[in-house]
């Protein structure tokens, strides 16, 4: 979690993936933390989690800037819609995502 944080803290990123079940620290908080910090609040988040539904109903309001709520195992497809709608008129050759989970 501390890699993820000092990566948000430094870098400009386009979107993030978060898993909501994450070792030592809830992905509901990280999310607190990202939209409260100074870099990257208001980065573009799909949220991809075992207990996606539970964790939308529980940030239910506070969830701006969500794109989307993908259940493990993921559907490829839906997440390249939600990438594609992320990315749509950017022109960054590679823009940079960031990947948060706990394996």
């Amino acid at each position: 979690m501390a890699t993820a944080k000092a990566l948000l803290r430094s870098r400009e990123y386009v979107a993030l993936t978060l898993d909501i079940k994450l070792a030592g620290e809830s992905g509901i908080k990280l999310f607190h933390d990202i939209r409260a910090s100074p870099v990257n609040s208001d980065i573009s988040v799909i949220v991809i989690s075992a207990v996606a539904d539970e964790a939308r109903r529980s940030l239910n309001g506070s969830a701006v800037g969500i794109v989307d709520w993908l259940e493990k195992p993921v559907d490829s497809k839906r997440l390249h819609a939600a990438l594609a709608k992320i990315l749509a008129g950017r022109t960054e050759q590679r823009p940079k995502i960031l990947h948060v989970e706990d394996d």
